[in-house]
């Protein structure tokens, strides 16, 4: 039960880390697609 438990942890730290990543790559994508200016 414990090791399930941190298993399940371990992918939800695993798959909040890439959408947060994912996330800010976006964001910078998309303000220097909107904002020509440097």
């Amino acid at each position: 039960m414990a090791v399930e438990e941190s298993r399940r942890d371990f992918i939800g730290m695993a798959f909040g880390g890439f959408a947060a990543a994912g996330g800010i790559v976006a964001l910078g994508a998309m303000k220097k697609t909107w904002d020509p200016l440097p």
